[in-house]
């Protein structure tokens, strides 16, 4: 990650930060993630690379925060951005680009 994010809790802090000696980097067993790019948590579905987004903590039942997928598609339509097709500038692509 850019930044430095506190999650809810200590028990999301250390699984969304976990990486493991067997991967050497984020552990692919890993079943909780978190998109910077969206600040967004999701879980992950077994055998696929499909996340199903969560709202609330697993750990400790905290309201997540909302996350910014729809309005970073409105913003890349809006600058004229085919995310398929073009670059993606790279203040988009980290933890709060969505902050003035």
């Amino acid at each position: 990650m850019s930044k430095k994010i506190k999650h809810c809790c200590d028990s999301m802090e250390s699984i969304v930060n976990t990486t493991c000696d067997m991967h050497g980097c984020d552990c692919p067993d890993k079943f909780i993630i978190f998109s910077e790019q969206f600040n967004e948590y999701g879980i992950k579905i077994y055998g696929t690379p499909a996340v199903s987004v969560i709202d609330f903590c697993p750990y400790c039942g905290k309201k997540l925060p909302k996350s910014k997928r729809k309005q970073f598609y409105k913003t890349m339509k809006k600058l004229g951005i085919d995310t398929y097709k073009d670059k993606i500038p790279k203040k988009y692509r980290h933890y709060g680009w969505w902050l003035k």
